[in-house]
């Protein structure tokens, strides 16, 4: 369900979403109240940073396509937002505004699979509340790429970069409405 994306957040609401019994005992410094925001044991926090997470899976689709050509052309995915790629509401206060998606592409050129986003906010922020990217289409096939294989980059204007080395050497998921997960 997710907390509240504004106004005041109890400890309790925090417990209750990482599902624990209401009333019990809870701590900030909890691994499952911290994991809500990606911090780590006895880091500096703010109930603030708690708006708007939540412990379900992230999720957004949007329709790419399939492109074939030379070295360096996109094989797989969606380029310079067309088509359009649409948005994704992370629920998460590491990207806690709507996340817009620029690319994402198989690039032979440099044989990574490289995300591209934007933040609403203009802030690029933390990208470690999730573990693993999932990229799917309905009755062909997936492709899960791992966040301990990625090298995340931040720019100005809220710009985020994810690349990761080729971890799927499958063909192309193919034109059509593709689910990307993260988890």
């Amino acid at each position: 369900m997710g907390l509240p994306t504004s106004g005041a957040i109890s400890l309790n609401q925090m417990h209750t979403e990482v599902s624990g019994t209401s009333g019990t005992q809870v701590s900030l410094n909890d691994s499952d109240v911290r994991g809500l925001i990606g911090k780590s044991s006895g880091a500096q926090m703010s109930f603030n940073e708690w708006h708007g997470a939540s412990a379900t899976d992230r999720v957004f689709t949007f329709t790419g396509a399939t492109h074939s050509g030379a070295k360096g052309s996109y094989h797989y995915g969606v380029h310079n937002s067309s088509p359009s790629v649409g948005t994704m509401a992370s629920g998460s206060s590491d990207w806690n505004k709507t996340l817009t998606i620029t690319n994402m592409k198989f690039s032979s050129a440099v044989n990574k699979y490289i995300f591209y986003a934007t933040h609403a906010s203009g802030v690029a922020s933390n990208t470690t509340w999730w573990t693993k990217l999932v990229i799917s289409r309905y009755m062909v096939g997936s492709v899960t790429l791992e966040r301990s294989t990625c090298s995340v980059q931040t720019y100005g204007s809220g710009y985020i970069s994810l690349q990761w080395p080729s971890e799927w050497t499958g063909s192309n998921l193919g034109a059509g409405a593709i689910t990307c997960t993260f988890s």
